[in-house]
């Protein structure tokens, strides 16, 4: 990214984009969408930002070209097949290049090299050392979340040469499984019910707040409230920027029920701050609604 000031002080010529992305800066304010991109080299691009200080460059953009970008407690480089090709200067803490250099830098190896690469690796690996592979570079996924991500046309793991069968026949294996899966299996299990269900609307309600959710909603919201109704399994499910705003969502679920004939008796919760409130409990208090929270770090 790249400030418009700069571009107009340095006639960098523009082109126009649709669809652009939006900026947020610190303190929340965002931009509208980006109109304008400036070619800054034969590879790289950058959007034209309003009102940002700096120039913004991404270190992806230089290593999915082949490129080692190298940071020291001086500054850096920037180089490629041992050949450097601009330093990099360290001022007051912040990490600078030379944007005349990055405009004229030689145009860098095809993007299809690292693919190459990759399937030819993946290639030489038997089955297991695929699955293996597959499993701790993707975050040590559960096997059903394996079997689910490699198949069908537009599964987000289609290039990973696995099928769902070769994965679940990998992990029938005792053997096969890894730390993360014993831990898994071995974690406490959910304690069972002692107390009767409720089978009156509205009287015993489950709430979650949920932050933050990605993407964002298209207003720009940051995260949800869960409510759900014990007795039916009815749902209430409101958007918000803020946790804060969890107390005004309890009040119209409240409402709700009130219109009905049913009175909330019960509110179930976590234990985070939000819903401990001095606000909430005070008002739970006045409208007699009994609040049952867990303990912490076992949220059911």
């Amino acid at each position: 990214m790249i400030p418009m000031d700069k571009v107009i002080d340095r006639k960098l010529k523009m082109a126009t984009i649709t669809d652009g992305p939006t900026v947020r800066f610190g303190d929340d304010v965002v931009t509208d969408p980006v109109k304008y991109v400036v070619q800054m080299s034969d590879w790289l691009c950058a959007h034209v930002v309003k009102g940002l200080a700096e120039t913004l460059i991404s270190v992806r953009d230089f290593t999915k070209q082949g490129d080692d970008v190298l940071f020291t407690s001086g500054g850096g480089s920037i180089s490629r097949d041992g050949r450097e090709l601009m330093k990099i200067h360290l001022v007051s803490d912040q990490y600078y290049i030379d944007l005349n250099k990055l405009e004229f830098i030689p145009t860098a190896r095809k993007l299809i090299a690292k693919s190459v690469a990759m399937e030819a690796y993946i290639a030489c690996l038997g089955v297991h050392e695929r699955v293996k592979s597959l499993h701790e570079r993707m975050g040590h996924a559960h096997p059903s979340v394996m079997s689910r991500a490699v198949d069908g046309k537009k599964s987000c793991w289609a290039d990973s040469n696995l099928t769902s069968k070769q994965i679940l026949d990998y992990y029938k294996v005792s053997s096969n499984r890894c730390l993360c899966m014993l831990v898994y299996q071995n974690r406490p299990k959910k304690k069972k019910r002692v107390s009767d269900k409720s089978v009156i609307p509205g009287e015993v309600i489950s709430a979650d707040p949920i932050f933050k959710i990605y993407p964002e909603s298209y207003d720009k919201d940051l995260g949800a409230f869960l409510f759900s109704d014990e007795a039916t399994g009815f749902l209430h499910v409101f958007v918000g920027r803020h946790k804060s705003q969890f107390f005004d969502c309890v009040r119209a679920v409240w409402l709700w029920y009130k219109s009905w004939g049913f009175p909330m008796k019960d509110l179930l919760t976590d234990s985070e701050a939000v819903v401990t409130s001095k606000g909430l409990t005070g008002w739970l208090s006045d409208h007699d609604i009994h609040q049952r929270r867990s303990v912490p770090y076992e949220h059911w």
